[in-house]
């Protein structure tokens, strides 16, 4: 009696440690059905973000090419006047530097969710391809606020990245881009050839995060390399060699000065008119005519732009996460700089 006692009781423990580890395995099971699940809800979640996103990014495209087919006189002003971007109206970028300022004021309505969106003229930031590294030393100066020798060497070094040389006549003793690249720790040499990603900038020699960050939204690598005077902002004005007095002149007559409430938003038509459509607006003296026809001449400034940025956050109708498309697109529509970035 006492070995079938002990035998129904090991068989007892057993049923228990049976019953024990096919709970576990079912709970397992469980938990695994159920993060395999919320695993492909996510996937199909984002697939979802990203059509509803995607949808205010060829709103844009659709709009572009078609004004840019009927071929009209400006393209900029029907662009930027389609897609305001903040709440006093006008052109759909701010011009008076105040970037924190831009509101997503358009957004396209979809079934599952809605995405916001701005657009503004790439080409009245400053061109990191052709610009002369005084222009460019202005707006480390004054943006990124390095000192004077700072800014004209970090200037220089990025002009060094996109030149087809390998000499540095500055640098006296070293005289070579290589080396000097080599003598700081690094393990390549400049580039020798155009920017294609403003993100290259963080690869030039001395370029801190905090330099990048600050000239980033005033610099581009795309477009004509001219400068769309109907558009640029203060600082890229006086970048490019106009006296404080000259820049406010135009920032009066395109209503979009910030020291002054303008009543109209002008802009210019031809880049031989520049000259006279200000004049007749606030008088010009002999040296600001020579300014604003040097700048023409040797082509630093249009009056026009054929390829633009647009930033569009998409959001679903139930759901927390979004995402963020930064893209740049020319006049034709052809894709030139795609980024996202998604965020819970």
């Amino acid at each position: 009696m006492g070995i079938l006692r002990n035998k129904k009781g090991s068989i007892f423990i057993l049923s228990i440690w049976a019953l024990v580890i096919f709970s576990i395995y079912a709970l397992y099971l469980g938990y695994s059905s159920r993060m395999r699940i919320l695993f492909a809800q996510r996937i199909l979640s984002r697939d979802t973000l990203r059509s509803v996103t995607e949808a205010g990014v060829f709103e844009i495209i659709g709009i572009i090419r078609k004004e840019a087919g009927t071929k009209p006189e400006l393209l900029f002003p029907f662009v930027l006047t389609s897609f305001p971007a903040h709440s006093s109206g006008g052109f759909g970028q701010k011009t008076d530097d105040t970037h924190s300022e831009i509101l997503y004021n358009n957004f396209v309505s979809l079934p599952d969710g809605k995405v916001y969106y701005f657009i503004e003229d790439e080409e009245s930031k400053l061109n990191l391809n052709t610009a002369d590294s005084s222009s460019i030393a202005f707006l480390i100066r004054e943006i990124a606020g390095l000192d004077e020798d700072e800014a004209v060497r970090l200037a220089n070094d990025i002009v060094d990245w996109r030149d087809p040389d390998d000499e540095r006549p500055d640098l006296q003793i070293i005289n070579s881009e290589d080396r000097y690249y080599k003598l700081a720790g690094l393990a390549y040499g400049p580039k020798n050839k155009n920017f294609r990603l403003i993100e290259e900038l963080l690869l030039v020699k001395g370029m801190t995060p905090g330099a990048y960050e600050a000239i980033k939204p005033y610099v581009t690598v795309y477009g004509s390399g001219t400068v769309n005077i109907n558009t640029c902002k203060e600082a890229v004005l006086k970048s490019l060699g106009l006296s404080d007095v000259l820049t406010e002149k135009v920032l009066l007559f395109r209503g979009s000065s910030s020291s002054k409430k303008a009543d109209i938003n002008n802009f210019f038509t031809g880049a031989s008119t520049i000259i006279d459509q200000l004049d007749d607006y606030s008088s010009l003296d002999k040296m600001e005519k020579d300014a604003l026809s040097e700048l023409i001449k040797n082509n630093k400034i249009a009056v026009d732009s054929g390829v633009f940025s647009a930033v569009n956050i998409g959001k679903l109708r139930n759901g927390s996460s979004r995402l963020l498309i930064h893209c740049i697109v020319d006049e034709n529509g052809k894709m030139l700089y795609w980024k996202e970035d998604f965020t819970n």
